[in-house]
């Protein structure tokens, strides 16, 4: 899957940026990420999901008739060897910015899809949550610091610098315990980060599953600051040893450095292409409802071993859990 392909004429040619692209998967993965915004209400410098190279054309927000085909689309699609459901991540931006998502989440698990959200927390309360009964299968949240100054300097806080505290977050990761939603975090580990250390939080809270995620540049997303927030590979495994002890209490942490995370996401963006990111920047399909699902894939990379070495399939139906917490 990783050869590049050669060219075979005897003038010499600069290869095309398919030709410098990965060779596709076959099969549509289980898991898809659809990015129904980028507007956010945080303005986090690492952010690679800005859209900026697209702004002027995009929809603020997907359209309801997109996502209804795009869904339904997906869940006709065969199912790769081994697994039953296919899970559909809805991420943004912030996702819950979108007046829409609590029906698009129980469309999908209406289609036969297994369900999750990534939100940075801010509008999540009790009553929001219980919109999402029966239809959200996995929450999780965006957390890289629970130092106040930390999260100002990454851009993790409100426009007028006010981020979420450590006793913000424990309730809300309470109310999702509480109904009974699989629990995940996602961390980016960063120039302002790297050293800190998040296990009294952890095992706390004990997530089913955390992400620690490697800063990652994309050229046109995370331009303007990404210099300063970058680490060395050194630094990423510093990190993640010094909280490998928390697998010893069940929590399953997922380490994705750089070279990992390119080209092992299935992505969709606000304007409902395929996307991906496995040369450095954004390179998006035609439109999915103009070409259709398997051809839109086709014309963007994703690396299927990549995608399962990182332990991208995962599909457990959580359990209500007796977390510390509680």
């Amino acid at each position: 899957m990783q050869q590049q392909m050669t060219n075979t004429m005897t003038t010499p040619q600069s290869p095309s940026v398919q030709e410098l692209l990965p060779q596709q998967s076959s099969v549509l993965p289980d898991t898809i990420n659809i990015f129904l915004t980028a507007a956010c209400n945080f303005r986090c410098a690492h952010c690679y999901a800005t859209f900026a190279d697209i702004r002027g054309t995009a929809p603020r927000f997907m359209s309801q008739e997109l996502v209804q085909q795009i869904l339904t689309s997906i869940s006709r699609e065969p199912l790769p060897p081994g697994i039953t459901t296919r899970k559909i991540t809805f991420v943004g931006g912030e996702p819950t910015l979108c007046q829409n998502l609590v029906q698009f989440v129980a469309i999908a698990k209406d289609l036969g899809l297994d369900t999750a959200v990534i939100t940075n927390g801010t509008r999540i309360t009790p009553a929001y949550l219980d919109e999402f009964a029966g239809t959200l299968d996995w929450m999780g949240f965006s957390i890289d610091s629970f130092d106040e100054q930390t999260n100002r300097s990454i851009g993790r806080c409100s426009p007028t610098g006010v981020p979420l505290t450590t006793e913000d977050y424990f309730l809300r990761l309470g109310w999702v315990r509480e109904r009974g939603i699989g629990l995940k975090l996602n961390t980016v580990i960063n120039a302002f980060n790297w050293q800190e250390d998040m296990t009294p939080f952890l095992l706390k809270a004990h997530p089913d599953r955390w992400k620690v995620l490697q800063v990652t540049p994309i050229a046109g997303q995370n331009d303007q600051r990404i210099q300063e927030m970058q680490i060395t590979p050194a630094q990423f495994q510093y990190f993640v040893d010094r909280h490998s002890m928390v697998g010893q209490h069940g929590i399953n942490m997922v380490a994705e450095p750089v070279e990992v995370i390119r080209g092992s996401y299935a992505m969709i963006s606000p304007d409902g292409r395929f996307f991906g990111n496995a040369l450095g920047r954004h390179i998006y399909s035609a439109p999915i409802n103009k070409v259709g699902l398997r051809e839109a894939f086709s014309q963007v990379a994703f690396d299927d071993v990549k995608f399962h070495s990182r332990g991208g399939r995962y599909h457990r139906l959580p359990k209500l859990s007796n977390s510390p917490m509680h």
